[in-house]
C-alpha cells in the first residue's frame, strides 16, 4: 500500500484518488489530503479499471481501422473490417489472457496461470487467416503485403491489450509508413507488383 500526503488549500472539496473506497467530503480547513493507492501485493493478480480496458479496446478498434483503410483504398481483398477485427480481437484476448483468470490465481499450485500463452495462440491464429490471402498465380505471389498487415495489425493489437501504447503506436506508424513506402517504390520500378 502506498500512501500520499498533499495539503490542500481552505476551501477545497477533497477526497481519495479512485483507488479507494471513500467518497469525497467538503471541508473548508486546510489540511493534509490523503491518497491511499491499494496496489496489489507480491504474487496478487493486477487490478486493471473498465475504463482502461474500454480506451484499449477503442484505440486498438482505432489502430486497426487506419491500417485497414490503406488496404481497402489500395482494394486489397483484406480492408478495414478484417484488420479492425483483427486487432480489436488481439486486444481482447490479450485483455482476456492478462486479467480475466485473475480469480483462478492461487486455486491450484499445480497450474500456474501464464498470460502468453493466449497472446501466443493470436500470432498462430492470425497465420491461417494470412495464409488464406496468399496466391501464387504463375510467377506472381499475391496478398502477401496484405497478410503481412494482419499479422502486424495482430501484433499492434497484442501491445495495445497489454498496455503497451508507445511501441504499438510506433510500430503502427511505421507500419503504415511501409504500406505507402509500397506504392513510392512501385513508381520508381523497384518493387514487384506481383508481390501485392
Amino acid at each position: 500500500m502506498i500512501i500520499l500526503v498533499l495539503m490542500k488549500p481552505p476551501g477545497k472539496i477533497t477526497g481519495a484518488s479512485s483507488f479507494s473506497q471513500t467518497r469525497p467530503t467538503h471541508n473548508r480547513r486546510a489540511g493534509p489530503i490523503i491518497i491511499q493507492l491499494n496496489l496489489p501485493k507480491k504474487g496478487e493478480p493486477p487490478v486493471l479499471s473498465l475504463q482502461e480496458m474500454i480506451a484499449r479496446l477503442l484505440l486498438a478498434f482505432l489502430v486497426g481501422f487506419f491500417i485497414g483503410l490503406e488496404r481497402e483504398i489500395s482494394h486489397k481483398p483484406a480492408g478495414i473490417r478484417t484488420h479492425t477485427l483483427v486487432c480489436l480481437g488481439s486486444a481482447l484476448f490479450t485483455l482476456i489472457s492478462s486479467y480475466g483468470f485473475t480469480s483462478l490465481i492461487g486455486v491450484n499450485p499445480y497450474q500456474p496461470g501464464d498470460p502468453a500463452r493466449i497472446a501466443a495462440q493470436i500470432v498462430t491464429g492470425v497465420g491461417f487467416i494470412g495464409g488464406g490471402i496468399i496466391f501464387k498465380d504463375r510467377d506472381h505471389i499475391r496478398g502477401l503485403t496484405t497478410a503481412a498487415s494482419i499479422w502486424l495489425t495482430a501484433g499492434l493489437g497484442t501491445g495495445i491489450g497489454a498496455g503497451l501504447y508507445v511501441p504499438s503506436l510506433v510500430a503502427a506508424v511505421l507500419g503504415y509508413l511501409t504500406l505507402k513506402l509500397n506504392r513510392l517504390l512501385r513508381r520508381w520500378g523497384l518493387d514487384d507488383p506481383g508481390e501485392e
